[in-house]
């Protein structure tokens, strides 16, 4: 995860008795000088001699002088409860996620349930992210996008910490001005703009919303019929040739998203997606 990402979740940890320590390769030296620049308030620590890497069995196969991306939740009797290594970073609604389920406060009502054993944070999978961006990605009329060009500017030159910070400092200057809706939205703009989605995902992502409302209004419709009395052997029928007509088409348009999701970045912009979704958030609750 970035660091930057982390310091802006940090009162969250902190209010569930989690203490945050990063673990860098890195000498104190430079760990010191980022830790200034970027205002961080957790400890970094520093592991040249790599011992603690070589513990947990976290070096990276490629270059032994780096470790693999993993993180590792510890509970107060020292048992690691989660640990996420390699593969793709986890956000901090993930973590907050494991220690709420570890703490026995998951899940909330607010919140998506476990999904395949893994607790994830919203989208938790490519369909949803795809939705998101496609439909509700449109930047509220009172925002600059002039502001979150140098963040989107950081990103594609690589520097993702400095970009969350940025992010992060914008979002808390617009949330006592602008709602919960509105700050989404920015994310998903920001998201959907950084990523760079081809259009054929944007447009089959808006066709998969339109079947899945249409799916949404027959059903309802079948409902009060039913209620009403009003149902007969043609209705019942004509609502059925309806409705498998409609699944075939989010048969075939869920089946063009898999098959591409690696062509449009969809893991890129789930990820993206998420983080940018609880540094919104996060603004809102300070």
């Amino acid at each position: 995860m970035q660091l930057g990402e982390l310091q802006s979740q940090l009162e969250r940890f902190a209010n569930r008795g989690v203490k945050v320590v990063a673990l860098s390769v890195d000498p104190p030296a430079h760990s010191r000088s980022m830790i200034r620049r970027m205002g961080l308030e957790f400890t970094i620590a520093s592991d040249e001699s790599q011992d603690v890497q070589k513990s947990y069995r976290v070096q990276n196969p490629e270059t032994q002088e780096l470790a693999l991306h993993a993180v590792f939740i510890v509970g107060e009797d020292g048992r690691v409860f989660y640990r996420k290594i390699a593969s793709r970073r986890p956000k901090s609604q993930e973590l907050l996620d494991a220690i709420d389920y570890y703490q026995g406060n998951y899940p909330v009502a607010d919140q998506p349930m476990k999904h395949d054993g893994t607790i994830v944070a919203f989208p938790t999978n490519d369909f949803q992210a795809i939705l998101e961006l496609s439909t509700n990605a449109v930047l509220p009329a009172s925002i600059d996008p002039g502001l979150l060009m140098p963040m989107i500017d950081l990103i594609r030159r690589g520097d993702l910490d400095d970009a969350t910070v940025g992010y992060q400092a914008v979002m808390q200057s617009l949330a006592d001005s602008h709602s919960e809706q509105q700050l989404l939205a920015t994310a998903a703009w920001f998201a959907l703009t950084t990523v760079s989605l081809p259009d054929e995902a944007v447009l089959t992502g808006r066709a998969l919303n339109q079947s899945l409302l249409r799916q949404k209004e027959l059903r309802q419709k079948e409902l009060r019929q039913k209620e009403q009395g009003k149902t007969n052997q043609t209705s019942n029928q004509t609502s059925n040739q309806e409705l498998d007509a409609v699944q075939k088409d989010l048969d075939t348009l869920r089946a063009t998203i898999r098959k591409n999701a690696v062509n449009w970045r969809l893991r890129s912009a789930k990820t993206m997606l998420r983080s940018y979704r609880e540094l919104s958030l996060a603004a809102l609750q300070r």
